[in-house]
């Protein structure tokens, strides 16, 4: 069965989040960043767990010192 919505793979899940992180104004945990992402069951908190670390690591994303996450200019 041909799987629906929007969400399929890794890279689908790092869009999502950097289009939500593009619209929020100030650093947020990754439970906030769950949050504003989850929109059905194709999308898991270790989805955000792991794409996170990734796009840090790529410069998309920053951690401040209270481990929340903000938008680079890069992302």
């Amino acid at each position: 069965m041909q799987r629906l919505g929007f969400i399929h793979d890794m890279m689908d899940v790092k869009v999502l989040i950097l289009f939500v992180m593009a619209r929020v104004n100030y650093p947020v945990t990754i439970g906030q960043i769950y949050e504003l992402c989850y929109q059905d069951e194709c999308l898991s908190y270790f989805d955000i767990c792991t794409a996170l670390p990734e796009m840090v690591a790529s410069g998309h994303l920053s951690v401040t010192d209270d481990e929340r996450y903000e938008i680079t200019e890069k992302g």
